[in-house]
């Protein structure tokens, strides 16, 4: 393994590590964007791309109350779009 995958493997470890510890977030009741950023202790700007791959993805769905403006409500909630249960 040359330096590019190391590189390449350690970025996506990061990036994988961060959507589960979001999604784990999210479970346990942290809805707001100031929530999620303040227990990963990471600023808020640096979670717009893990939260709009697991929207894009169908795990997640952001909530705007009527009437705000989605581009720059403060107000949005994350929610889980959908329930996965495995039943054997």
């Amino acid at each position: 393994m040359d330096e590019d995958d190391a590189g390449n493997l350690d970025s996506f470890v990061t990036f994988y590590n961060q959507k589960t510890s979001i999604l784990s977030l999210i479970a346990s009741g942290c809805h707001r964007l100031s929530e999620i950023a303040s227990r990963l202790e990471k600023p808020a700007t640096n979670l717009a791309a893990p939260l709009d791959k697991l929207i894009q993805l169908g795990y997640i769905k952001r909530e705007i109350p009527f009437g705000e403006n989605p581009r720059t409500s403060k107000k949005s909630l994350y929610l889980f779009f959908r329930f996965f249960a495995w039943v054997r």
